[in-house]
């Protein structure tokens, strides 16, 4: 990786559209890449604007860019709470091939900007000699942005629209794949399986994500985020952490089963939960980590309740992001189990998920901190076209019926949010 450098400036508090327009036109690059952030609890997102450094790194390969993030030098102003460099990360599902590594997207943002009580923070990367002129020019639009009345992105309130059409996956394609997966359930060459069903829709205008996001079920308990590149928009609401890395702790969610109700639970989504929590800790057990698992509770995320547990450890020197995400990814709730051949039975039978069930969020410069969420309740955007996908955890006890009334009711808390119906 080439030589970077880092400085931050304390910015008028503008508005995450505003500012958006502003260090879109401060980034201008030809092939755009933005992303926004928004943590649980959180009264507005982080934005990441531009490009100084992407890469693509094998997870869990030894000496890739995620055991050795470099830590950039860094000037300009400081206050506790003060943003510091970090890299955004896209790790997409593995595509039926448990020998090989999974290849992720490693990307360091030309330009952040965070909000918090006392205002707002500019932070631009940059090679050293360019890092100057980079900061002076998203400074600049910031002000401007800041002196205008009319927002800078160019995008507009949410607007009453006429709302387009969604349709999932043909129901006889999705029976037969279940009815095959029950049957080999049954057959005990799976504890468990997570079978994946799409639904596309046809927007009738351009979507903003602020606005998708502001109205997504459950997002106020969640990760939203949006990640804007060339290929298109990825754009959710996730209830489950990967992974986070904190103090040197480690965290993460084991979520599964779904109900109406935080008493609809049945025993087979009580086993469906145990199966995931066991596999999360057998997997940090082999890493010599002594992992422990809080209480099983319901939580609703929208209108659906799951079954949640936090699973948390003490971290070891040795045991990097890279080496925590090879160990962890995918985990029992999005594949199944055993892993190696749930993940064949999947790359045989359906199309790759690409980012859906994959993972997204940001690593800082020494591993000591990270926070990587899995890629569920969300969509690709290209153009005015919509794609989501949702899975059931598919037991050998699973009712065909049930299951398929749980992905449908899945799929349909993404649409409203979409502008469809």
């Amino acid at each position: 990786m080439a030589a970077l450098a880092a400085r931050r400036s304390v910015v008028p508090s503008v508005g995450p559209r505003r500012a958006l327009g502003a260090l879109r036109e401060a980034a201008r690059e030809a092939h755009e890449r933005w992303a926004l952030w928004w943590p649980p609890g959180a009264e507005r997102p982080e934005l990441a604007v531009g490009t100084a450094h992407i890469e693509s790194v094998d997870v869990g390969e030894p000496g890739s860019a995620l055991g050795a993030l470099p830590s950039l030098p860094l000037d300009g102003e400081t206050r506790p709470g003060a943003p510091s460099p970090r890299a955004g990360l896209l790790l997409p599902f593995p595509n039926g091939r448990p020998d090989r590594g999974v290849e992720a997207e490693l990307w360091w943002p030309r330009h952040r900007y965070v909000q918090d009580e006392g205002g707002a923070w500019l932070l631009t990367i940059a090679p050293p000699e360019a890092l100057s002129d980079a900061h002076r020019t998203a400074l600049r639009r910031l002000d401007d942005a800041a002196r205008r009345n009319v927002d800078a992105s160019g995008e507009q309130a949410a607007r009453r629209v006429a709302p387009g059409r969604w349709r999932p996956e043909p129901d006889a394609r999705w029976q037969a794949r279940l009815a095959e997966a029950l049957e080999t359930l049954r057959d005990g060459r799976l504890q468990k399986l997570v079978l994946g069903r799409w639904a596309a829709g046809l927007l009738t205008s351009p979507l903003s994500p602020f606005d998708a996001l502001a109205r997504w079920p459950g997002g106020g308990h969640s990760q939203r985020f949006a990640f804007v590149g060339p290929r298109g928009t990825l754009l959710g609401a996730s209830p489950e952490r990967l992974l986070q890395l904190r103090d040197g702790k480690l965290y993460l969610d084991a979520l599964a089963g779904t109900a109406a109700a935080p008493e609809g639970f049945t025993a087979k989504e009580r086993e469906e939960h145990r199966i995931v929590v066991d596999l999360a800790l057998d997997d940090l057990r082999r890493l010599g980590l002594r992992p422990e698992a809080g209480a099983v509770r319901p939580v609703r995320r929208g209108r659906l309740w799951h079954l949640h547990a936090t699973v948390s450890a003490r971290t070891e020197a040795d045991a990097g992001v890279g080496t925590l995400l090879a160990a962890l990814h995918p985990s029992a709730a999005t594949c199944g189990m055993p892993r190696d051949t749930a993940l064949r039975w999947l790359g045989a039978r359906v199309p790759p998920r690409g980012a859906f069930a994959g993972a997204l969020g940001w690593l800082a410069p020494g591993e000591a901190n990270a926070s990587l969420w899995v890629v569920l309740r969300s969509a690709w955007l290209r153009g005015r076209r919509a794609r989501w996908w949702s899975g059931a955890g598919l037991l050998a006890t699973s009712d065909p019926g049930a299951e398929t009334r749980e992905v449908l009711a899945k799929l349909s808390v993404a649409a409203p949010a979409l502008g469809l119906q």
